[in-house]
């Protein structure tokens, strides 16, 4: 889960204890859930996710005691945030000359590259 694997990367260590509810749907599938992941170092990561809700736009924002970080659509293949300071950076995609069927998904190269 790209929720888990951003808050794991945010507090630099595994969760020590999880607490997850959500709904499938008559398939099986997961359509929302909330997660809460409590870690050694104090920090707690709360997390929420739905495919059947108009709540959110596929961004992810991680808030802190220093200001927010907006990391913006798709969160999982981003190429812009919004740091604290209201100021963004921005990150370019690897050439490719496929087709894909969802935004940026070339992105998905870094991930790939890095399992090698």
């Amino acid at each position: 889960c790209y929720l888990v694997q951003y808050a794991n990367l945010f507090f630099r260590e595994q969760p020590e204890s999880i607490f997850a509810t959500g709904h499938l749907n008559e398939q099986g599938v997961d359509v929302n859930g909330t997660l809460v992941l409590k870690y050694k170092s104090r920090a707690t990561a709360v997390l929420f996710y739905s495919s059947d809700s108009a709540m959110g736009d596929n961004n992810l924002t991680l808030f802190g005691s220093k200001g927010n970080l907006q990391i913006e659509v798709p969160f999982h293949t981003p190429v812009k945030i919004t740091l604290p300071d209201k100021k963004t950076e921005e990150f370019s995609l690897p050439e490719s000359s496929y087709k894909y069927n969802f935004g940026n998904s070339q992105g998905l190269a870094y991930e790939a590259q890095c399992v090698r």
